[in-house]
Order: structure tokens, then C-alpha cells, then sequence
């Protein structure tokens, strides 16, 4: 028998059955519905009397184990001045803006070290952050894969004025080859080849009679990249025609090298050497305008200034 016929012969019997019958198994009912309750408030007893045994537990337990440790360490100022004062009018080969590195701050994973006139807490691990993820913005050429069937690229997609943005742009030719290429890298390195013939015959639909433009390569390793960030990319171009790199990075490719710099910095050893940490200071000191990493913490802090 199905569930169903089951439940169907049961409803019969039980519409069959007399009204002692029914008695017999209501009080039945009601005997195990008490006996459940009571068993239930027993348990809910026991459970808040176990919370309140942890609660008391932890309070007790809290000062004992986040102890408060002050340890008294003796700083001058005027030594450190000195001994500045010192090693700037010693030539040290390979520094540069009397750059320095002090020691190593192991209860904050930093390093104090001096540059110019100033004392800086630095932060190794959101320097190389910076400068790794600098490092990408400017030179990461995202891969690629051919189009089975190339898009002709029209003023359907980008409007007249991105259009002749895009004829613009400097083409080259290869040796027997009958299209050219564009070769700017803002294109190529975001992942966007773009092919030019100037054939009247060749495939595609003919821009201005002369010139087709195919796009015929695009990048694979960021989902849903398409002719949307091309037009950002163009619309970048056009409000600024010495555009770098790194500013012409749509939205979607920062994210993804932002997440591979940090990827990448997670890699890296957790005990760098002294002359590690200088060659960051080095670098970052040069750096102008980016000082935060990623998640907005500061790549060096200024304790002292000398001056």
C-alpha cells in the first residue's frame, strides 16, 4: 500500500471508530503531550544552567588570560638624532635620502627606521602590498583567447565620437599580412586586441567605406569581460589622451590585480632581512601619492621628526 492509501484507511477507521474508542486514545494523547513537555522543561533547564556555569567560567577566566603587560624601555630621543646626525654624513653605498633601518618592532610585526629628516614605523607586509600591486597596474597583460567569430567593432557600440577615438589610435603592419593591428598598450595589457584591414572586401561590416575594425582577441581571466570595458577604456582615453596605463584599468581588472598583489604578498616570507626592508623603504618613500594598501591601512607612520 502507498502512503496515501494508508492514510486514507486510517481516516476510515478512525471515523468509524465509537466515541469510547476515541477517549481511549485522546487520553492516551494528552498523557504523552505532559509527559513531553515536562521533559523538555527539564532539558531547558539544564541548558540555562550550563550557560550560566560558562558565562561565570569566562568572567573568571578573562583577567587571567588578557593580562595587561607594561614593560618599561629606555629611549632617548637625542640618541637616535645623534647617531642620524652621524650616519647621514656617512656615505652608505646604496642608500638614498639618508634612508635607514633601525630595528624590528616584533610585538607589531613593523620596523622603525628614518628617512630624510623623519623616525617611520613601517608596515613591511602593506609596502610590498603597494608596490606590488603599483607593479601590476602598470605592466600585467591579461591573457587572452581568439574569438571564434570576431565582432566587428561599429559606432553601433561605441557612438561616433569613441569611434573616431578609435581610429586614432597608431596601427601596424606585419610583413604579408593584410591586416594591421593596434598596438597600444592600454588595449593590449587589459586584455583587448583589435585588427584593422582596409579592404573594402574584407569580413566584417566597412567603417567610413575604408577601415574595419575586428575585435578579435579578448581576455579569459575576468568573467563577463566584454565590450563594456572597452568603452570605459575608450571613454577613459578621450577625456585624457596622455592616459597611463594604470589609470586606464577599468573597475573590474583593478579588483582583480588588487586581489592577485595580495595573493601574491601572502606568499611572501613572513621574516624578511634588513637590507629586504630597506630596499622597500626606498621605493616607498619615492611613491607620491599612493601611502595605503588596500584595505586603507598607512604603509609608514612618522613617531619623530628631527627638525
Amino acid at each position: 500500500m502507498s502512503e496515501d492509501d494508508v492514510t486514507k484507511e486510517i481516516g476510515c477507521r478512525w471515523n468509524n471508530l465509537s466515541q469510547k474508542g476515541k477517549d481511549c486514545y485522546s487520553n492516551k494523547h494528552n498523557q504523552e503531550m505532559q509527559k513531553y513537555t515536562e521533559t523538555i522543561e527539564k532539558f531547558k533547564k539544564k541548558v540555562s544552567k550550563k550557560q550560566k556555569k560558562l558565562k561565570s567560567a569566562k568572567q573568571s577566566e578573562s583577567p587571567e588570560i588578557f593580562v595587561r603587560k607594561e614593560i618599561c624601555v629606555e629611549y632617548c630621543v637625542e640618541d637616535v638624532k645623534h647617531q642620524y646626525r652621524n650616519s647621514s654624513n656617512e656615505e652608505q653605498p646604496g642608500t638614498s635620502l639618508n634612508t635607514m633601518v633601525i630595528g624590528h618592532l616584533k610585538a607589531y610585526n613593523g620596523w622603525i627606521c628614518s628617512s630624510k629628516s623623519q623616525l617611520l614605523a613601517l608596515n613591511y607586509k602593506c609596502c610590498k602590498e603597494i608596490l606590488i600591486c603599483k607593479k601590476l597596474m602598470e605592466t600585467y597583460c591579461l591573457q587572452t583567447e581568439k574569438l571564434t567569430s570576431p565582432i566587428s567593432l561599429t559606432s553601433r557600440y561605441f557612438g561616433d565620437d569613441l569611434m573616431k577615438c578609435l581610429e586614432r589610435f597608431e596601427i601596424s603592419y606585419d610583413y604579408l599580412d593584410p591586416w594591421g593591428y593596434i598596438r597600444d598598450e592600454r588595449l593590449i595589457l587589459n586584455g583587448f586586441k583589435i585588427r584593422i584591414t582596409e579592404s573594402e572586401h574584407g569580413p566584417g561590416i566597412e567603417v567610413n567605406n575604408t577601415k574595419v575594425y575586428e575585435l578579435f582577441e579578448i581576455s579569459n581571466q575576468i568573467p563577463f569581460y566584454g565590450i563594456a570595458y572597452l568603452k570605459e577604456i575608450l571613454e577613459k582615453i578621450q577625456d585624457k589622451q596622455q592616459l597611463t596605463i594604470s589609470e586606464s584599468r577599468p573597475i573590474n581588472v583593478k579588483s582583480f590585480l588588487q586581489a592577485e598583489s595580495l595573493r601574491m604578498v601572502s606568499k611572501l616570507s613572513t621574516r624578511p632581512t634588513m637590507d629586504d626592508v630597506l630596499d622597500v623603504l626606498q621605493q616607498v618613500v619615492h611613491l607620491e601619492q599612493q601611502t595605503h594598501c588596500i584595505h586603507g591601512k598607512p604603509a609608514f607612520q612618522t613617531i619623530h621628526c628631527f627638525l
